[in-house]
């Protein structure tokens, strides 16, 4: 079930060799993403938005798999990692700054998250980590592990999941690669997030 609602966002599902796999025909064609660096297009109350360079440029499918393996409720899945461009995100505008002033939040999440086949990604989106979250007895913790280069480093990532009222589900958030001049990991404790540097080793 919670593969069939990753698929929900995404959308035109094919099925190749028993997986099922995901055209996205590239963002460019669209003209959504354009060459690294430019600006985003498209909106004429836009905010000042960069392209994240750590994104590839080349999106032509994201193949989603489902391994059969035998489950127990002894070993049970305790932690979901995410990559954050173009998985929670379907694409990464970002300001150079990584901060956001409260009256982009709904243009800033329609850039980012939204999707032009998937009416409604982000709250999709919501439901479906609420559900790997899941409660009581069964609750997993949620990270995002990503190469994403703003120049507010983890910062930058937590302020875009703020802004789209994401960020409630993670626990934390690790960048890399290591930069020794900003924090390169941030926590959550009850509604705040905490900035700290893991170990390298």
């Amino acid at each position: 079930r919670r593969l069939a609602q990753l698929h929900s966002l995404i959308s035109r599902a094919s099925y190749v060799s028993g997986f099922r796999s995901v055209n996205l025909e590239a963002l460019r064609p669209m003209g959504q993403a354009p060459c690294h660096g430019r600006r985003a297009p498209g909106l004429p109350d836009q905010p000042n938005l960069k392209r994240s360079s750590t994104l590839t440029g080349q999106n032509y499918q994201v193949r989603c798999a489902e391994r059969l393996v035998k489950q127990s409720d002894e070993v049970p899945v305790k932690m979901v990692v995410f990559d954050f461009d173009e998985t929670l995100t379907l694409t990464t505008f970002m300001s150079d700054d990584g901060n956001y002033a409260e009256d982009s939040y709904e243009v800033t999440t329609k850039i980012n998250f939204e999707s032009p086949w998937v009416d409604d990604r982000t709250e999709k989106l919501r439901e479906l980590l609420a559900d790997l979250r899941g409660c009581f007895q069964h609750k997993r913790t949620l990270a995002v592990l990503t190469r994403n280069d703003n120049k507010a480093g983890v910062q930058g990532v937590v302020n875009l999941l703020k802004v789209a009222r994401l960020d409630s589900f993670f626990s934390v958030i690790w960048t890399m690669p290591w930069s020794p001049q900003l924090p390169n990991g941030a926590y959550r404790t009850g509604q705040e997030w905490k900035l700290f540097n893991p170990p390298r080793n």
